[in-house]
């Protein structure tokens, strides 16, 4: 039996914010097809992050993103760069970080959204800035 995803909110709810969280919620469901992510994904927009605006660990049998909802990036594009890195994880898992494989899935999903539609801001691996 498959375990389930959960998507946790550590903010505020707020009309507008609930809104945008719908949509959000099509976005992740749209990146997890597209990547064909098969283990659960625990995803938490919460106001901690360390020092980064979104973090990535593969917990074995889940993978674990937690993204900033003050990011100072397009918040769209830096969930799917999370969502690579799980994709990754799953199909390549000696890959190296931002290495060959994930920036080839990185520009496949970011043309594969704009063909269904998502306008990102950002591109989904952006170099210089992905280390």
């Amino acid at each position: 039996m498959k375990t389930r995803s959960k998507i946790v909110l550590d903010t505020e709810p707020e009309k507008p914010y609930i809104t945008l969280m719908k949509m959000k919620i099509e976005f992740i469901a749209d990146c997890i097809h597209l990547l064909n992510i098969e283990r659960p994904l625990d995803l938490t927009i919460s106001q901690v992050v360390n020092d980064w605006d979104a973090q990535y660990q593969d917990m074995g049998r889940r993978h674990e993103v937690r993204v900033s909802p003050r990011a100072a990036r397009c918040r769209l594009s830096l969930i799917a760069h999370e969502l690579v890195h799980a994709s990754v994880g799953e199909s390549h898992p000696h890959a190296s970080d931002h290495g060959r494989v994930f920036k080839r899935t990185a520009k496949r999903l970011q043309k594969q959204l704009t063909q269904i539609g998502w306008k990102l801001h950002d591109k989904i691996y952006i170099k210089g800035v992905d280390l």
